[in-house]
């Protein structure tokens, strides 16, 4: 007598609904978005490093700048400290103007009413060109910390001055020496670079 084996039904293949597929989908978009967002951010970050090099570089043009001014004073004031100078040299302080309208001495953070556009250019290596055809263009102005009409005559009530020290014996009642007094004169920068660069630099300079 023969032996009849039942075997099993199997289950019907369950229905493809897509779910997986709509899940990977939403994650190729968002990590494409990720990629985007990554690729942006990476892209200003080098802009935002490429200018901070070019204001540092413009900056750094600036200290040519008043070397150059330093170099030149003695020219400019040979003839007499009191004489004016187009687009190089004020004999007495350029002053700047309050919001009541006052002139008032400059802060170290303004810059004094310089007319630029008359001041002659000069490139890193200190020749003189035609601003703008340069990539770097240092110009410089320098005014002399005096108040007051032209000719100065009171250095010591109406100058900026360095008062050089005394010399002579350390001995009580002795003879003490003053130097002579050096007046103040005010350098100032402007630095025109690529990208639009604009630095400004001032210093100090007595003579």
């Amino acid at each position: 007598m023969g032996r009849y084996v039942t075997r099993p039904r199997r289950a019907p293949p369950a229905r493809q609904r897509g779910v997986v597929l709509f899940i990977a989908l939403i994650a190729l978009v968002v990590m494409m978005l990720a990629a985007i967002a990554l690729v942006r951010t990476t892209g200003i970050a080098n802009i935002i490093a490429g200018n901070m090099a070019f204001k540092q570089a413009a900056t750094e043009a600036g200290d040519y700048g008043v070397e150059l001014a330093y170099a030149a004073l003695p020219n400019i004031v040979a003839n007499s400290v009191n004489t004016s100078k187009a687009g190089q040299y004020s004999p007495t302080e350029l002053m700047c103007t309050n919001s009541s309208g006052t002139s008032v001495s400059c802060s170290g953070t303004e810059v004094p009413p310089i007319s630029w556009s008359s001041v002659p250019c000069y490139d890193q290596q200190g020749n003189s060109v035609t601003c703008g055809s340069t990539s770097y263009q240092v110009q410089y102005f320098i005014d002399r910390m005096c108040t007051g009409t032209p000719p100065i005559t009171d250095i010591q009530a109406d100058c900026t001055i360095d008062g050089a020290a005394g010399g002579g014996s350390g001995k009580s009642g002795s003879v003490i020496f003053s130097g002579a007094k050096r007046v103040f004169y005010r350098v100032t920068v402007r630095v025109q670079g690529p990208r639009n660069t604009l630095s400004y630099v001032q210093a100090w300079i007595a003579d």
